[in-house]
Order: C-alpha cells, then sequence, then structure tokens
C-alpha cells in the first residue's frame, strides 16, 4: 500500500497536467482566431485610412485646379473687358491683387 501512494499521486498529478495541456492548447487557439481576427481589422482599418488619404490628396488637387482656372478665367475675362487704349500692365495687376483672395465661387 506505501508502494502504491507515491504512484497514484503521480498518476492524479498527470491527469491534472493533462487537464491543464488541454485546457491551455484550447485557449491558444482560441488566442490565435482572436489574432487572425484582430489582423483582419487592422489590416481593414489601414486600407480604410490609406484611402482616405487618397480622397484627402485629391480634394486637394482639384481644389488648387479649380482656383488655377477661376484665376485664369478671371484674367481673361478682365482683358476683355478691357479698352483698346488702356494699358495691359495695369489692369493684370488688378486682376492678380483680386486673384490674391479666396476665390467665389458663386461667381459665373
Amino acid at each position: 500500500m506505501r508502494m502504491n501512494e507515491p504512484i497514484r499521486k503521480c498518476y492524479q498529478n498527470e491527469k491534472k497536467c493533462d487537464a491543464e495541456v488541454r485546457t491551455l492548447i484550447t485557449e491558444s487557439a482560441s488566442l490565435l482566431e482572436l489574432n487572425q481576427q484582430w489582423k483582419t481589422k487592422i489590416e481593414s482599418f489601414d486600407q480604410a485610412l490609406r484611402e482616405l488619404g487618397d480622397v484627402q490628396a485629391y480634394t486637394y488637387a482639384i481644389e488648387r485646379e479649380t482656383r488655377i482656372l477661376l484665376n485664369v478665367t478671371n484674367k481673361i475675362m478682365a482683358a476683355n473687358k478691357n479698352p483698346p487704349g488702356e494699358d495691359i500692365e495695369a489692369k493684370t495687376e488688378v486682376v492678380d491683387k483680386e486673384t490674391d483672395k479666396e476665390p467665389d465661387i458663386t461667381q459665373s
């Protein structure tokens, strides 16, 4: 009986260790799955941020080009309103001062 007692304790400890190992394997698999989900979400978020940055860059480019077109249009309109005897440089100087301001998009 005395010799069987250490063997019995060893067997019980082995059962406990096996149960712990199964629990750890299950939890590890769950954590791996959760990790994969987070990775997918972060990649999706990163892609969304890149697209947002692209949209912002396109918006700035369109705004800049629109201002250039508006300034050129204003200069052409001012040049067409200039009487033949008036100096073109004086008129261009006035238009340049006006175009430094924020363009009014409602003007036609």
